[in-house]
């Protein structure tokens, strides 16, 4: 992908029209949009809408992604998404880590 001379700054829509291009090809480009998507405090709605891009895109989710999301936003639709629609199989799929305990009155 040409961008111009080398010594050519890329202004901010250059960038991500080059991200764009490189998603359907490039599996780092694809984890790290993920990655942005679920670090971001974005709307339940706004993360449902960026997983079916990607899936449209030809990003392969795993049970792993699965368990990001359900950990850090906890959207139900967007597990739904990758579930159902990205058909990803979560069986067996722990969803703490081993060794990890929840804490309480009835845990005591």
């Amino acid at each position: 992908v040409s961008c111009g001379a080398p010594d050519d700054d890329l202004d901010e829509h250059q960038i991500k029209t080059l991200v764009v291009q490189s998603a359907p090809m490039d599996v780092a480009v694809q984890q790290a949009l993920f990655e942005r998507v679920v670090s971001d405090q974005c709307t339940r709605h706004s993360i449902v809408h960026s997983l079916r891009w990607l899936i449209e895109r030809g990003f392969r989710a795993e049970a792993s992604h699965c368990r990001t999301i359900a950990l850090t936003s906890g959207s139900l639709a967007a597990l739904r998404v990758l579930i159902m629609e990205a058909k990803v199989d979560v069986c067996g799929m722990e969803l703490l880590e081993e060794g990890t305990r929840r804490t309480g009155r009835n845990n005591e």
